[in-house]
């Protein structure tokens, strides 16, 4: 007998070691094959509880009505089972002949004999890990006909303490795979989200990211009115480019262009809201009023700087282009604006109002008059602030002119022979003085 049980607890302790390359099923299928071999017994079975999903597993093998050896059942076992119960309160070995003798048992007596009699055994030991109960072992009756005795009780509480802790370690091996593979799964989920806010920040204003990354679930777009400086830069003369050049090559033109007044206007902290074909719209916003005005004008100064840079690099390839820029600032309505229709909603996030309109007009009107002066202007600046900007060169090989409202008004001659109306003209609107840009 010493030697059955030292030859059953190497087995035991081989499945220990081997947790790291076995998994809990096979760990259990050792267990219950062992108990069968060495205890020499008809039917062998293990439970295990798994507390965190209210379930059971178990795996039974035993003899067959006609005899044949290995046969595996299938026995399903609720989690709320009452041997299971009975066992858990115990904590100690309970068999057929306790159940129908022990008067304490009364009241669970015919549900927990009718388990064993499902499961087709007479016996069953608790697996106790570190005090808690985490399944049980279940033998038949021993072939040879004869009961249990001492020591093969005795054997059984080792060979489920062996268990117990061969399961634990295969469970706990299992679970940190089964976390790997959440963790894996979320962390390409999170890659997926990434990707998709990376794609996604393409398209959408920097504000609206900010807004988004805020408060994620429920961002606030109501409008609200915000002083504002708004720049609306365009290509003059895109539609004869385009006319000129391959579609293909306006495009790769115009992406060279913009993609260098994306590095001036990001500089500065502007927000492009809106791209337009040859044309955007960028709103730079600050606590204090000057210091977006400062931002926004030399945005505009760096856009006209860089046309010229890439206007000399590409001079032996295509035709120079000229950028005319407006900048206003003022109050703005800055927010969602909802667009609702039989196709659906859509929102759009930009600033309104009379500061975006006069800068959008600002620079519409560079394209169709020219300020009296030796240089036709590239950009107008509508702004109070403008002299705060701080003293600056002009270097460009592009005019800039100031706009202060209300001091004269261009008639339709002047614009079409490109001169001043007399500046003593009744209800004025706008004059323009060329600047070294400050």
């Amino acid at each position: 007998m010493a030697r059955l049980a030292a030859s059953t607890l190497q087995r035991i302790e081989a499945m220990e070691q081997n947790v790291t390359i076995d998994t809990l099923d096979q760990i259990v299928t050792q267990v219950v094959h062992t108990l069968r071999k060495e205890m020499f017994v008809d039917t062998a079975g293990v439970i295990i509880l798994e507390p965190k999903m209210a379930a059971c597993r178990s795996l039974f093998v035993g003899d067959d009505s006609v005899g044949r050896e290995g046969r595996q059942n299938d026995i399903p076992i609720a989690y709320d089972d009452p041997l299971l119960g009975l066992i858990r309160e115990e904590k100690s070995l309970i068999t057929r002949y306790d159940l129908e003798e022990d008067a304490r048992y009364r009241d669970v007596k015919v549900s927990c004999l009718q388990r064993f009699a499902a499961m087709s055994v007479s016996m069953a030991i608790p697996l106790t890990y570190q005090g808690h109960v985490t399944g049980l072992l279940a033998v038949g009756n021993k072939k040879s006909g004869h009961f249990y005795g001492r020591e093969d009780i005795d054997l059984l509480h080792t060979m489920a303490d062996q268990a117990a802790v061969a399961i634990q370690n295969a469970t706990a091996h299992e679970e940190v795979i089964r976390y790997a593979e959440e963790l894996a799964a979320s962390l390409r989920r999170i890659q997926l989200l990434e990707s998709i806010k990376t794609n996604l920040a393409k398209f959408v204003p920097k504000t609206v990211q900010q807004l988004i990354e805020e408060s994620p679930e429920a961002p606030s777009f109501e409008k609200v009115e915000s002083d504002v400086s708004v720049v609306f830069a365009d290509i003059t003369g895109y539609t004869r480019l385009s006319a000129e050049m391959e579609l293909d090559d306006v495009n790769r033109l115009v992406e060279r262009y913009f993609g260098a007044f994306l590095d001036e206007i990001v500089r500065y902290g502007g927000d492009v809201n809106e791209t337009v074909g040859d044309g955007l719209m960028v709103i730079f916003r600050d606590p204090d009023p000057q210091a977006h005005a400062r931002s926004a004008i030399q945005s505009a100064l760096g856009i006209q700087r860089r046309t010229a840079e890439i206007n000399a690099e590409l001079r032996e390839r295509s035709q120079p282009i000229e950028m005319h820029v407006g900048v206003n600032s003022g109050i703005a309505s800055v927010g969602a604006t909802k667009i609702e229709g039989a196709a659906g909603t859509r929102w759009t996030y930009t600033a309104s109002g009379p500061t975006t309109n006069i800068a959008a007009r600002l620079y519409s009107l560079l394209s169709c008059c020219a300020p009296g002066g030796t240089r036709t202007p590239n950009l107008l600046i509508r702004s109070r602030r403008v002299r705060q900007v701080g003293p600056q060169r002009n270097t460009m090989p592009a005019a800039a002119f100031a706009v202060e409202p209300r001091a004269c008004v261009l008639s339709p001659d002047a614009r079409r022979n490109r001169r001043y109306r007399d500046p003593s003209v009744e209800a004025p609107h706008y004059v323009y003085r060329e600047r070294n840009p400050a």
